[in-house]
């Protein structure tokens, strides 16, 4: 048997030629410092720059290691005739071992950008030892890159000075469209910025010290945070970030030095929900997911602001859904739904049938066995169609509940020789004990047929995971032709195995190259009852189940138990303060680097992209066919629940089906 690691998903890594000659095109200019540059103790590095337009953007980078120094930008004259009174810029960083930041140019001048290891700086670094440059990839240990392009519709870095706020006005926006504000404290050990979200009707009040700000789109004492905010009505918007005495963080002694972007989106095809609500202790927010297909898959992810909060996720049909508002008991999707959900969540969902479908947030004392309102809930919400991004990569995703002792099975059907087979398994625990564990084994259909029987089943062990609490991407190649099947289970029937009691709440993506159904779908738990506290005595915690069907704060029952994948991250969040001293000074964590060679490749390839397009084309430019109007009548439909309509040109568009949507072209 073959037992192969895959990368599901690949990292590009961006080669960096920088070292001697500055790259450049007709929008963006780079200068590279190599890798193993030395800077001195008591001295310095310069880079000049030269004319910057207003309005462009410097961005610096660098690593060195262990030995910290000083970066900022500033005028070329200011450089020749600086003294400890010359004012430093925003674009600033002092005593760092590390530095990824981006600065917006206010006037056009000559600029420099001086990597200082010589003490120059009041309350930079000592410079005391001599400091390399190595970022261990790529060819510069530092650079500094001029461009007139962002990603973001602003971006820059800020002072926020003490007792101070900044101001950024984000125009008319109303539904239909989302903002996204992502703030970033450069020293997040250093305590956190106010952000206030305030509609243009409202600033005057706000800026005369009422709390006139809106409620569900500012966060206070932030150190790190991208949320997005989708409005009820169309308003001006402003966000205020503040290093002073509001809000809920305390005014810091020094200025703020914060990164922030900001953007106006309108909502695509693919964006469902994208916004963040305040959910008032005793309230419930209801969100619209729309008319769904049978086979849609939707991706969720929830943020609620806190360790200790505690919200319930009912997702159910639409007209349920304003039953339940209204304090009726309800039916509701029970591999979907999740009570007493904690702090985040991320899950997909394939729905089997077609309906018109809502989430709620529910903040309340309902459903009976969820979670009971103790204070209002900060949550972020995004919720992704993800129907073609899974049929192109070939997975089936979504969640289910899984009974104790009992399973779930995917009859993948016929494979053959060579044939590979993918899965990643979690989930969240519903029984007692530590790190609880499950099964998820790969046997023939004879086998499984034993196992059904009750028989001991032979399982293909390069194949399984047994005894685990989370089976990670894997693949397998099937080694013999025969009807395959894929089983999660939860009990003793495997040998081996796991034999930890208690119910899970599964999360998979399962890959093979044959088609497979997922035969428990539309199971027992399928439709559970959500109990609303004003249908029983005051008190109730316990409902029995009624007519057949099952109460989901009966299934859902939490125990002792620190759950699964789930457990693992508690535990984490459990060394807090170690591991909150490092997060940023030292290199602001591997993802940051991450996130640094993927920007740096995105903006080389742009430049490049840029500089070819200098020349006038060959060709004149295609004509851009514009999309159908939502009234043109669909052409055919898929199994994925999407409909198609072609252009005459051959462009292809497509909408869920049955919509009446506009029309979204398809990116092939």
């Amino acid at each position: 048997m073959s037992l192969k690691p895959k990368l599901f998903i690949a990292v590009l890594v961006f080669t960096l030629i920088t070292p001697l000659v500055p790259f450049t095109s007709s929008e963006s200019t780079t200068y590279g410092v190599p890798n193993g540059t030395v800077i001195d103790a008591g001295s310095e590095l310069v880079e000049e720059l030269g004319t910057v337009p207003a309005g462009w953007w410097i961005v610096v980078s660098h690593d060195s290691d262990d030995d910290p120094i000083d970066i900022t930008i500033m005028t070329k004259s200011n450089w020749e005739s600086y003294t400890a009174s010359t004012p430093l810029t925003n674009g600033t960083e002092l005593s760092t071992t590390f530095s990824i930041f981006r600065w917006q140019v206010e006037q056009t001048d000559e600029y420099v950008v001086i990597f200082d290891n010589s003490e120059r700086f009041a309350g930079g670094a000592d410079g005391v030892v001599a400091a390399t440059l190595d970022k261990g990839y790529g060819d510069d240990g530092a650079y500094a890159r001029v461009t007139d392009s962002t990603f973001y519709d602003y971006e820059n870095r800020l002072y926020v000075q003490p007792d101070d706020m900044f101001r950024y006005d984000l125009g008319q926006v109303g539904p239909g469209s989302h903002m996204s504000i992502n703030v970033d404290l450069e020293d997040w050990f250093s305590g956190g910025v106010d952000v206030f979200l305030v509609e243009g009707a409202n600033i005057d009040s706000f800026l005369n010290g009422e709390e006139t700000w809106n409620r569900n789109a500012s966060f206070f004492d932030v150190s790190f945070n991208n949320w997005y905010f989708e409005p009820d009505y169309l308003a001006s918007w402003s966000v205020f970030i503040e290093n002073g005495p509001r809000g809920e963080s305390n005014q810091m002694a020094e200025a703020a030095v914060v990164d922030v972007h900001f953007e106006v989106d309108p909502m695509d095809g693919m964006d469902i929900i994208k916004t963040s609500r305040m959910v008032e202790s005793g309230e419930a927010w209801h969100g619209e997911l729309g008319l769904r297909g049978a086979g849609t898959v939707l991706d969720f992810l929830l943020n609620l602001e806190g360790f200790t909060s505690e919200i319930d996720i009912l997702i159910l049909n639409t007209t349920e859904a304003m039953r339940y508002l209204e304090g009726e008991n309800v039916s509701v999707l029970g591999h979907a739904s999740l009570i007493n959900t904690d702090s985040w969540d991320s899950w997909s969902y394939t729905f089997p049938e077609q309906n018109t479908y809502s989430i709620i947030l529910d903040n309340t004392d309902s459903p009976i066995g969820g979670g009971a309102e103790t204070r209002p809930i900060h949550a972020e919400i995004s919720v992704d169609e993800a129907t073609l991004s899974s049929s192109w990569l070939g997975w089936t995703k979504s969640r289910h509940y899984i009974d104790d002792d009992s399973y779930l099975t995917f009859d993948l059907g016929e494979l053959f020789v060579g044939d590979e087979l993918y899965y990643s398994v979690s989930g969240k625990h519903f029984g007692s004990g530590f790190m609880p564990e499950f099964d998820v084994a790969l046997m023939t259909n004879a086998e499984y047929s034993k196992m059904v029987a009750g028989e001991t089943p032979a399982i293909i062990e390069n194949g399984s995971k047994i005894d685990t609490w989370f089976a990670s991407l894997s693949s397998y190649e099937i080694e013999a032709d025969g009807d395959y099947v894929l089983v999660i289970e939860i009990g003793d029937k495997i040998p081996g195995g796991s034999s930890d009691d208690g119910a899970w709440m599964m999360e998979f993506i399962v890959k093979s190259l044959g088609n497979f159904v997922l035969e428990q779908a539309m199971d027992e738990n399928y439709w559970l009852t959500a109990t609303h506290h004003t249908k029983v005595p005051e008190g109730t915690t316990i409902i029995d189940d009624n007519g057949g069907q099952r109460n989901i704060g009966n299934t859902q029952a939490e125990e002792d138990s620190t759950g699964g994948a789930e457990g693992l991250f508690a535990i984490c969040c459990g060394l807090p303060l170690i591991l909150l001293v490092v997060r940023r000074r030292r290199k602001k964590a591997a993802t940051r680097q991450v996130q640094v060679a993927i920007q740096e490749g995105v903006e080389y390839s742009l430049a490049a992209q840029q500089s070819q397009l200098i020349a006038p084309p060959a060709t004149p430019p295609a004509v851009h066919t514009q999309a159908p109007s939502a009234e043109t009548p669909a052409q055919s439909t898929d199994e994925h629940g999407y409909e198609w309509h072609t252009a005459q040109d051959g462009t292809n568009f497509y909408r869920t089906a049955g919509s009446g949507s506009a029309w979204i072209k398809f990116e092939s």
